[in-house]
């Protein structure tokens, strides 16, 4: 039987640790979700650890086993989804949400999808490619939030609202981090937009080029 309590109180570390905007955020919820809430978020952040070679965020570290770790994280989730236990806390906890709420698999591979791009290296040519990335890694989540918010898994009109506030955080994180991403050997500006400003590839951040990144 699963511990609810100890899932709680692990996925509310998590979220303290992590990210301590989230957590303030979270207080504004009624007991009930702000709990699912912090449940959601332990699985994302352990997720993106995993695949990023992290601790609940701050800098990345090479991962020489990407596509390893990917496929531990989908075993682990599929395993969550079908209620089973999976002795990681992280992934229990996602159990928990997702038989409260009625989150499905398909929003969670949604999620997963967005690592797997990361672990095969990609990077967006287009501006829509960047859109595709964002949808994976953060619009994604944010239709999971919407429905453990209380939203109808169905109500595609509001979903697709909070799909679009995903998005807008995920660009926000992407023009901040262009130094770090650039340090782990990841660009998600568009090769097309690199082009057009006449950057050489891999220079982007050089500091003689940097002035073109912000005549937008």
């Amino acid at each position: 039987m699963t511990n609810r309590p100890a899932l709680v109180a692990f996925a509310r570390a998590s979220i303290v640790k992590g990210s301590k905007s989230f957590a303030a955020a979270s207080k504004l919820f009624d007991r009930t979700t702000r709990e699912r809430v912090w449940m959601l978020y332990a699985w994302c952040r352990k997720c993106d650890d995993m695949a990023d070679g992290q601790d609940h965020g701050g800098a990345m570290a090479a991962v020489d086993n990407a596509s390893a770790r990917l496929n531990i994280i989908r075993d682990l989730t599929a395993k969550a989804m079908r209620g089973e236990h999976t002795g990681e806390a992280a992934f229990d906890c996602l159990s928990v949400v997702a038989a409260e709420c009625g989150l499905t698999q398909a929003m969670a591979d949604a999620v997963i999808d967005g690592f797997a791009l990361d672990a095969a290296d990609w990077r967006p040519r287009s501006e829509d490619d960047l859109y595709q990335y964002c949808y994976h890694v953060a619009g994604a989540v944010g239709v999971m939030m919407a429905v453990v918010m209380g939203v109808a898994a169905d109500d595609e009109a509001v979903l697709d609202r909070a799909c679009d506030l995903g998005l807008a955080f995920q660009l926000a994180n992407i023009a901040r981090d262009q130094e770090e991403d650039d340090a782990a050997g990841r660009c998600y500006l568009p090769i097309l937009w690199i082009a057009e400003m006449d950057i050489p590839p891999g220079q982007h951040m050089k500091p003689h080029y940097r002035p073109r990144l912000t005549q937008w």
